[in-house]
């Protein structure tokens, strides 16, 4: 079951993204001092069920879409028997409607788990997710889009078209397979912790210096990752995804290795 409160502190990221919520750091300790509030929990028993939840992030266009990364829970003999990839991995990305906190309006799977994950900043159809086993994987949603927005009913009100249906119980959320995955010769060697995009004013070279970015979009991003690499990544709108399948890696590395 996931908790989504108007004050939660698991939801950073999206504070930052929108004034729709309260930046906790300015709030007084008095002011808290009535405890945090639940909003609305979201429960999905097939994927969520006794699952840690690991990134959430705010759609940065459509308003109450929220997506979550849910890690699967394995013994120890399990985590060795998949990691030879031996049995098949169950690694939802879960988009949700506030709407409609009954069922995820859509699925991404994932070979790994997703211990991050984010929007293109330009066409957030496109997302990128860091795994455990230290790949980026990229998934278009464009198909599926018309999920997360709502619909203009004739009274002029809106809602969710998960919900505007009288079948909506029978509904089950598309399942949307990656597009690309990174190169595994050339890709982090421990699992990807933080995604973050270069703005588009600037971009990095392939000797690492930074200049005056010509693109009109971040095209750029950074990966952090526990084997104690930055690893600089590029991916332009224009960018033929399948061409980039298990052959994507990046430009420019950076180790913080002591």
């Amino acid at each position: 079951m996931m908790h989504y409160g108007k004050m939660n502190c698991c939801s950073t990221k999206a504070c930052n993204q929108s004034s729709r919520y309260v930046n906790i750091s300015q709030i007084s300790s008095h002011s808290l001092s009535f405890g945090n509030q639940e909003y609305q929990n979201l429960t999905e028993l097939r994927f969520t069920k006794d699952r840690p939840l690991c990134c959430l992030n705010e759609h940065p266009l459509i308003r109450g879409i929220i997506a979550v990364s849910c890690l699967e829970r394995m013994t120890l003999a399990e985590s060795i028997e998949n990691s030879g990839g031996l049995r098949p991995k169950n690694a939802p990305l879960l988009f949700w409607n506030l709407l409609d906190p009954i069922r995820p309006v859509l699925i991404l799977e994932a070979p790994e788990d997703i211990l991050t994950f984010n929007f293109h900043p330009a066409n957030p159809n496109i997302v990128v997710g860091g795994c455990t086993s230290g790949q980026l994987v990229i998934w278009d949603i464009t198909e599926y889009e018309h999920l997360l927005r709502p619909l203009k009913q004739a009274t002029g009100t809106e809602t969710n078209t998960a919900i505007n249906n009288d079948t909506a119980t029978a509904i089950i959320a598309p399942r949307v397979t990656h597009v690309v995955a990174s190169s595994i010769e050339h890709t982090h060697k421990a699992a990807i912790t933080d995604l973050c995009w270069i703005p588009a004013e600037i971009e990095l070279n392939y000797a690492g210096e930074i200049s005056k970015s010509i693109e009109k979009s971040a095209h750029q991003f950074v990966s952090a990752s526990l084997d104690g690499q930055l690893y600089f990544w590029e991916l332009s709108q224009d960018k033929d995804l399948t061409q980039l399948d298990l052959a994507w890696k990046p430009f420019y590395k950076v180790s913080c290795a002591i």
